[in-house]
């Protein structure tokens, strides 16, 4: 995770210095779900496409499955093909950890986790990757699985202390939000969140999605991934533009930031993140360099 959160700080850099070419990601119905396909060009050597269908699984909890393709950009020849559920998971815990390491308190170390679903464990590693975390409260709305979630991050985590909790009280105690979820509504209150808290958004990714409250961005510094996507896709900016809790020239890219970008111990930031292709292009490369150089 270490090594994928630094392949994310070179994305986030790239995403905005414009280096590559990283076409808008197509979105489309299938049955009982939404597809996305996610091309990109890193502008040198590589080309990839990542198709990923999401949808809602038999337990109402929301289903997703990926495939990346990694091609050489001289003569097109395909050199890595890998499940992109993980690679999507693996990189977004990634940008997480660099929000985090770049935006969060030296000394946060409780988490308030919403969601434990396929983006869940890799979260928590990206954000324990970046600070010293002791305690992570777990907001899940299924009881058994959020149990599990618990029972088996605390077997990976023996160091940090895991538990169940009522969504307002582990947002008010949290140094570090997570919200990863689908949820099309906010999933806690803004007023909750004390001043120096950092919030990771990293669940919503369409314009009828919102994980979190339009007027939490009233209080924070805002950084995104992408400026013209997160304004276009992210339905909770969507909304704080639209009733002008916030303008676009308080909306950063977190590829622009200083290696840490807090102001102060009492200010509120919020990374929102709806998923890059050079996340995803980036990361596969450097999982073939890592095969190559292990061979």
């Amino acid at each position: 995770m270490t090594d994928a959160i630094d392949v994310s700080a070179r994305a986030f850099a790239a995403i905005s210095a414009g280096t590559g070419t990283y076409p808008p990601r197509m979105h489309f119905a299938v049955q009982g779900g939404d597809a996305l396909v996610m091309p990109g060009y890193d502008g040198r050597s590589y080309l990839g496409t990542k198709i990923v269908v999401v949808r809602r699984a038999g337990n109402g909890e929301a289903g997703t499955r990926a495939c990346y393709l990694l091609m050489t950009a001289g003569d097109a020849q395909p050199v890595l093909l890998c499940d992109g559920t993980a690679l999507t998971a693996l990189r977004t815990g990634a940008a997480a950890g660099l929000a985090t390491r770049t935006l969060a308190r030296k000394d946060a170390s409780v988490v308030a986790l919403f969601g434990v679903g396929g983006q869940a464990a890799e979260q928590l590693a990206g954000v324990a990757a970046a600070r010293a975390i002791t305690e992570v409260r777990v907001v899940g709305r299924d009881p058994a699985r959020a149990e599990g979630f618990v029972r088996g991050m605390g077997a990976r985590y023996p160091h940090i202390r895991f538990s169940r909790s009522g969504a307002e009280d582990a947002v008010r105690r949290a140094d570090i939000v997570i919200a990863a979820t689908n949820s099309t509504t906010p999933i806690f209150d803004a007023s909750w969140v004390r001043p120096g808290t950092h919030v990771n958004g990293i669940g919503s990714f369409r314009p009828d999605m919102r994980e979190l409250d339009a007027a939490l961005f009233a209080r924070a510094r805002v950084y995104v991934d992408e400026r013209e996507a997160a304004i276009s896709e992210a339905g909770e900016l969507i909304e704080a533009l639209g009733t002008h809790v916030l303008s676009l020239d308080r909306i950063s890219e977190i590829g622009t930031a200083p290696g840490f970008a807090r102001t102060s111990d009492d200010e509120i930031t919020v990374f929102k993140t709806v998923g890059h292709a050079a996340l995803d292009l980036l990361t596969a490369v450097a999982l073939l360099d890592r095969d190559a150089a292990a061979a």
